[in-house]
């Protein structure tokens, strides 16, 4: 399960897991992320009160976190923003 599937990163590691073979769950603002068809996309709004109840159901091998928090600001959308 991935946060932040949509970002710089995310999205990246998105990419390396599908084409590797994984199963991939991905937490989204709204549920309607620009993802590969095989990942499974999922609407959760982080900075809101949530349980585990919210979570997708079934088990994971890992979690990975790199949602960063809506009032941070942009993050470039392009590595090469980051040199600028």
């Amino acid at each position: 399960m991935i946060t932040g599937a949509t970002g710089l990163l995310g999205r990246e590691l998105v990419d390396h897991l599908i084409d590797r073979g994984d199963e991939v769950v991905a937490l989204t603002h709204d549920g309607n992320a620009d993802l590969p068809s095989r990942v499974i996309s999922q609407a959760l709004d982080l900075s809101r009160g949530f349980s585990t109840s919210d979570l997708p159901s079934g088990g994971f091998d890992a979690i990975v976190h790199l949602a960063q928090h809506a009032s941070y600001g942009s993050f470039p959308r392009d590595a090469a923003q980051l040199q600028q």
